[in-house]
């Protein structure tokens, strides 16, 4: 039998457990359930337990491009929490399987124990030390906290997750590079108090050069993409109360950073790094040393805040143990928080100045005014409504993100967004109202203009209807979204519905999505893009639940391959 044919079957057995009695959950229920009786019995009242258990599949299909998806796949997720006068023993387990390029398969367990104070991180965990030095990565190994009183410590030692590293290239488009096995190994020690918190923490992040051999057929794109690193960084966070209404905050980080751990040049230290470290760190000369860091003070009274601020982030800084952020900035900022009315208007303001090339290494320094805005008015219970708006962004995002300053420079240059939702109530129907705006512009600031300056527009509604005697839902989506980028202008003019609905005492939910969209390419129609979504489900019992999703699109364009595509997904969860 064929793989294909086993997924098929597979989904068939769902069905019809769930449409004639769902035999083989409630076994799986009656087997949970006893367990529990006789655990709580053994046990005693302390003994608590619980959890849930979903099986999923997917089948994939296309025409007319290379596939996007895996042609078919399956995943199973579990989860459970046994507690006990104390003791909790969380664990989660799940496991995925893709015959595709762009996915992969993959298995996964999480325990996490806990007593008291103690906490263990064993298998797939994740911790947080601080922004600039360990945050936002999932590791493969085991860790400890320990938070006895005041004090915490942490310490961890696995392999990073890193299934696959994306470089996106002007000259050649986006392509998967294959990587190195990834080490870590980390540790924090700190003081908290009501009023205190003082921590420090330093990793060590290196790629193992043995485990990834270069394939002779390979084209190399970037060879820092393709070398083994090594990076070590320390922090220091704290946060100080002063005089009650006083804050004094500050977040610091080192980074030295490795791009080639294979390299043998010895070098002439920098200044800033000491030989004893230099030691400790193997530094060649593929390595860097840089600083990241903020803090500041804020003042509070009666809901209002005002903080004073100072940004620096080294040009090249980096870690291997968090996602990439922007560098080389250096800000200088005020910060107002405020709440009006019984905080029916909140208002949050950040501006001061910013400024980069801080070692005076590029062609070109930007100095500019910055603000960053969001306010929200929300009147009475029925009215919500917020504006955000800014000149200047410094979030996360994961990925590799290279960039060459005789090649690009990209900054944003001014950012506005909004919506609003008003809902009237009645005995017979609820009216939804809803918008949404967003306004962008990137300004390429080479001198060599690659891209160009990017504006991006993009308008919407998306009103409701709920007729609560027939327990239906419905509505129309319009849209409105456009590209400008060098000399080209896209566009594309959206149109849709959507409907919902519940059947047989609110046991099956039903729901339908379909839209037509309009593409234009510089005043020229470039064709039409049709989509279909259709998912149902079906709650068995109160711990049993189907869901079966189908949605297909057809692309017409002028310009591009025409396709075609078609997705289904179903899963069965099981409670207890």
């Amino acid at each position: 039998m064929s793989r294909r044919s086993c997924y098929i079957m597979m989904l068939f057995i769902f069905i019809k457990s769930a449409l004639f009695g769902a035999k083989t959950s409630s076994s799986v229920l009656m087997v949970s359930d006893s367990m529990k009786s006789k655990l709580v019995e053994y046990l005693g009242s302390g003994f608590s337990m619980s959890g849930g258990l979903q099986f999923g599949g997917e089948l994939y299909g296309v025409n007319g491009i290379e596939a996007r998806r895996s042609p078919y796949s399956y995943s199973i997720n579990g989860s459970m929490a046994f507690n006990y006068k104390g003791f909790s023993l969380p664990v989660a387990v799940s496991y995925r399987d893709a015959q595709f390029s762009y996915d992969y398969t993959f298995n996964r367990i999480k325990l996490t124990p806990t007593y008291k104070w103690v906490k263990l991180h064993l298998g797939w965990s994740s911790m947080q030390f601080s922004p600039y030095t360990f945050a936002g990565k999932s590791f493969y190994g085991a860790g400890i906290e320990l938070t006895p009183g005041k004090f915490t410590v942490a310490v961890l030692k696995g392999r990073l997750q890193n299934p696959f590293a994306i470089r996106d290239s002007l000259l050649v488009g986006a392509s998967l590079i294959p990587i190195y096995e990834r080490e870590i190994l980390g540790a924090k020690i700190g003081f908290r108090s009501k009023l205190h918190r003082i921590e420090l923490m330093a990793t060590r992040t290196a790629d193992d050069p043995e485990s990834f051999d270069i394939p002779d057929n390979y084209i190399m794109y970037s060879y820092q993409a393709l070398t083994p690193k090594t990076n070590i960084t320390t922090g220091l966070v704290f946060n100080f109360k002063l005089l009650k209404r006083l804050e004094l905050f500050a977040n610091l980080a080192g980074s030295a950073y490795t791009q080639d751990n294979r390299d043998v040049t010895d070098p002439e230290l920098p200044e800033n790094l000491p030989p004893s470290l230099a030691q400790l760190y193997d530094y060649n000369s593929s390595s860097k040393v840089s600083f990241a860091g903020d803090g500041g003070i804020t003042y509070t009274y009666k809901g209002q805040r005002l903080s004073l601020k100072y940004k620096r982030i080294d040009p090249y800084y980096s870690s291997l143990s968090t996602n990439f952020f922007i560098n080389d900035i250096e800000q200088y900022t005020v910060q107002l928080g405020t709440s009006l009315l019984s905080s029916k208007i909140r208002l949050n303001l950040s501006t001061g100045l910013e400024n980069n090339n801080l070692n005076g290494y590029r062609l070109t320094t930007n100095k500019r005014a910055i603000v960053q805005g969001d306010l929200s008015i929300n009147p009475n219970k029925n009215w919500m409504s917020n504006i955000n708006f800014g000149n200047f962004q410094s979030t996360s995002n994961a990925g590799i993100l290279e960039l060459n300053d005789t090649l690009r420079f990209v900054s944003t240059n001014q950012s506005y967004s909004g919506y609003t939702t008003y809902r009237i109530e009645r005995a017979s129907y609820t009216l939804q109202l809803g918008a949404n705006a967003f306004y962008n512009t990137v300004i390429d600031e080479s001198d060599a203009i690659q891209l160009g300056d990017v504006k991006i527009l993009s308008v919407g509604i998306s009103p409701s209807l709920q007729l609560k005697t027939l327990e239906l839902t419905v509505g129309p989506t319009a849209s409105y979204n456009s590209y400008w980028y060098r000399d080209i202008v896209q566009e594309r003019i959206s149109i849709g519905g959507q409907a919902s609905k519940f059947f047989l005492e609110k046991k099956i939910r039903t729901s339908l999505n379909a839209s037509f969209s309009f593409n234009q390419y510089n005043g020229g129609s470039d064709g039409v893009v049709g989509y279909l979504n259709s998912t149902t489900t079906y709650k068995v019992n109160k711990h049993n639940a189907l869901t079966l999703m189908a949605s297909y699109r057809d692309a017409q364009s002028l310009l591009r391959d025409n396709f075609s595509e078609w997705r289904m997904v179903f899963r069965y969860g099981i409670s207890f």
